[in-house]
């Protein structure tokens, strides 16, 4: 049988493996919190690995339908017996957490399975929102805030600076998966081909495009920022400091001359620490 305390390790061992980012900022919150966010991202990672680590998508669309009921059962229990679910679902109590947000990011895993191209900014800030906001705001409530709907619209929009700064980051994996995420809509005004992508050797109109995105999730880490004084004082420094290493991808990719076909932008540790202690 799974105990409560075998799930929080396993969720606590993906986010290690999967968000190294994300897990050396949370060093900075207090244990308890620190380990019921794991239970949030363990979920939403496996969630996502479902759709990510199978390459047949019928199946994978099966998995995931199986996993959603699965979700709902365990939330109409109030517990599971699912290594990953049943820490999920005590935070998910504990907290009295909206459970619509986890059915929300299931509906972005699903996009991801049915949709490979996005038309417009908007689309593809949706999607953002589904994928990446809404984690945010499932972590909300073990940050403890205050300011209501106002603080929840600036959670969403650090969310949204993230998976943009993912996709930046992800040009090249993604495009390997059959994905573009830069909306179609763009590529054409700004003369660009799928073919530009094969290439794995980014043109001067690609480049420009990458920069384009870079300001525009610069902006909304900059208007993700006004929602920090609303959190709970123990919990600004983590979301802080993970907002400040996030962005700081884009300063790679920057230095890079905007190749993100070369080699994937990340910060060592080394690097982390030395911003973590330049706030």
């Amino acid at each position: 049988m799974t105990t409560l305390k075998k799930s929080y390790q396993f969720n606590q061992s993906l986010t290690k493996s999967y968000a190294k980012t994300f897990y050396f900022s949370l060093a900075f919150i207090n244990k308890e919190k620190r380990q019921d966010i794991y239970a949030i991202y363990g979920f939403c990672r496996y969630s996502d690995n479902l759709v990510d680590d199978e390459p047949d998508k019928i199946k994978a669309e099966k998995d995931l339908n199986l996993w959603r009921q699965k979700l709902q059962s365990g939330l109409d229990m109030g517990d599971s017996d699912d290594i990953v679910l049943k820490s999920f679902i005590y935070v998910v109590k504990k907290y009295t957490i909206d459970p619509k947000l986890a059915f929300e990011l299931l509906d972005g895993m699903e996009m991801d399975l049915k949709q490979n191209r996005f038309e417009t900014y908007n689309e593809l800030l949706q999607y953002c929102y589904l994928v990446a906001s809404v984690p945010g705001l499932l972590v909300l409530n073990i940050l403890g805030f205050e300011g209501g709907s106002k603080t929840l619209e600036y959670a969403s929009r650090l969310g949204q600076a993230m998976q943009i700064t993912n996709i930046l980051r992800d040009v090249k994996e993604d495009f390997e998966r059959g994905r573009i995420y830069l909306p179609t809509a763009e590529l054409q005004e700004f003369g660009i081909t799928e073919n530009d992508f094969k290439l794995k050797v980014p043109n001067q109109e690609l480049k420009n495009l990458i920069k384009e995105y870079i300001s525009r999730a610069r902006s909304l880490y900059l208007e993700a920022q006004k929602g920090i004084p609303s959190l709970s004082k123990d919990s600004r420094f983590v979301v802080k400091t993970a907002s400040k290493l996030y962005s700081s991808i884009l300063d790679k990719i920057e230095l890079n001359d905007y190749d993100v076909f070369s080699s994937r932008a990340h910060l060592s540790t080394l690097e982390k620490i030395w911003k973590v202690v330049g706030f």
